[in-house]
């Protein structure tokens, strides 16, 4: 489902006692003026943030070409490049991707909350700018993905009651519900991905995911002031689609 919105209203930050986010991912896109060998992640990241990873994982990109022959068959041709590297916490609850076209780190549960995960990421950003010479951001990304499990009273309810943003299902049961908008902020040149499904429900539960995606992209930041300015944009962006995708009644299951 594709729909163009009007301008968003400016976003106040929720607050919540039991936050159902279930992971959070910063991520910057970069354009490398020069190759960068991922080797020089390898030794640095660990170095630089001693005792937060246990051994990271290589990161490959994948090239594949299909060529037709005159007799009608198809060659295939698939290339193999080292991308960079993964660096996993050893409780998994935050990983750090280093790779030469960009920075992505994610951050699941206990999550600690935007404004402590803003400040790792720049922490991570400032040693990627060293290694790569200050490769420029092109596109920002923040992604929140929220899990929300509704108590069962009873064998049926109401998506209504709890979703604002969840379809009518036609009498069915909201089982294996998958529902993705564009969304296209052209105001504040955001455009963000929010799908709403079904999980497999936790005992005595009726379990959902909320997914938003917000991306500018080109970002056009050319300092670290722009870039974390234009972050907490999108994260107020991200909490008013949250908002907006859920009823009152939903929202008590955070307090």
């Amino acid at each position: 489902m594709n729909m163009v919105s009007e301008p968003l209203p400016p976003a106040q930050p929720g607050s919540y006692k039991k936050p159902p986010v279930v992971e959070m991912i910063f991520s910057i896109r970069t354009a490398i003026p020069k190759p960068v060998d991922p080797a020089v992640f390898l030794d640095a990241v660990p170095k630089a943030f001693a005792d937060t990873f246990t051994e990271p994982k290589m990161i490959h990109a994948f090239q594949s070409q299909v060529k037709m022959k005159a007799d009608g068959t198809a060659d295939h041709d698939t290339k193999s490049q080292l991308a960079g590297y993964r660096f996993v916490a050893p409780d998994n609850s935050f990983l750090a991707q280093y790779l030469v076209n960009g920075l992505t780190l994610n951050f699941l549960p206990p999550y600690s909350g935007y404004i402590p995960s803003l400040e790792t990421f720049k922490a991570h950003w400032e040693l990627y700018k060293r290694l790569t010479d200050g490769a420029p951001a092109v596109g920002l990304v923040l992604r929140y993905i929220d899990r929300i499990d509704i108590p069962r009273d009873g064998n049926d309810f109401s998506l209504s009651d709890y979703f604002a943003i969840a379809p009518p299902t036609l009498g069915l049961k909201a089982h294996n519900c998958y529902v993705q908008y564009s969304l296209n902020d052209d105001a504040q040149d955001i455009r963000a991905r929010v799908i709403w499904s079904s999980l497999e429900d936790k005992p005595g539960h009726w379990s959902f995911a909320l997914d938003t995606e917000a991306t500018l992209d080109p970002a056009n930041v050319s300092d670290e002031v722009d870039i974390w300015s234009e972050f907490t944009r999108l994260h107020h962006w991200c909490t008013h689609i949250f908002n907006e995708s859920l009823t009152p009644k939903c929202k008590q299951l955070f307090q």
